[in-house]
């Protein structure tokens, strides 16, 4: 990051973290165990395909909220990239806990399957 950004951020209060890079990007496992140190213990993120994947991959998610709407927009991505996840067998298993309609979209919220809610 440049000087001049930096700048900028710390002027507003952004708490700036040098965290470990692996595979090409932030540790996960580091970040989430500085967040508790913090006292952080719920983290909400709305987030592409890749970090969603990588958070579930990381076993870092203990719920999902998924919101479906009854139109088809956007580029050709992924709501969580996990082709690295393995085969069907060793990919995450989630159980829905609830359903809701709002207005005219669907919210799902789903759990892992090995977590009580």
């Amino acid at each position: 990051m440049n000087d001049g950004r930096k700048e900028t951020l710390e002027s507003r209060r952004v708490d700036l973290r040098h965290l470990p890079n692996t595979a090409g990007g932030v540790d996960l496992q580091v970040l989430i165990g500085e967040l508790g140190q913090e006292g952080i213990n719920e983290l909400h993120v709305e987030a592409g395909g890749n970090l969603n994947g990588a958070l579930i991959r990381a076993g870092l998610v203990d719920e999902l909220l998924i919101y479906v709407a009854p139109r088809l927009i956007g580029a050709r991505r992924d709501l969580a990239a996990l082709a690295s996840a393995g085969t069907e067998g060793e990919s995450p298993v989630c159980r829905f806990i609830q359903i809701d309609q709002v207005g005219q979209d669907v919210r799902l919220v789903a759990v892992r399957a090995d977590k009580s809610n």
